[in-house]
């Protein structure tokens, strides 16, 4: 199911860096410091890469 903003938003640091799943290999992880990060997870020859973009808190 796909994330809207007011999931993302809403979500809070905890203890743990966690993710939450959108769609199709894309999450956003939430680190403990409270840094939230959205993660594309996808395939190239066999190969799996993750790419990784912070977001810029404002």
């Amino acid at each position: 199911m796909p994330l809207n903003d007011m999931q993302i938003r809403r979500a809070k640091s905890e203890v743990k860096s966690y993710t939450i799943g959108d769609t199709l290999g894309l999450s956003l992880l939430i680190e403990p410091n409270g840094s939230k990060s959205w993660r594309f997870r996808y395939r190239f020859v066999e190969l799996p890469l993750l790419k990784r973009t912070r977001l810029i808190n404002s």
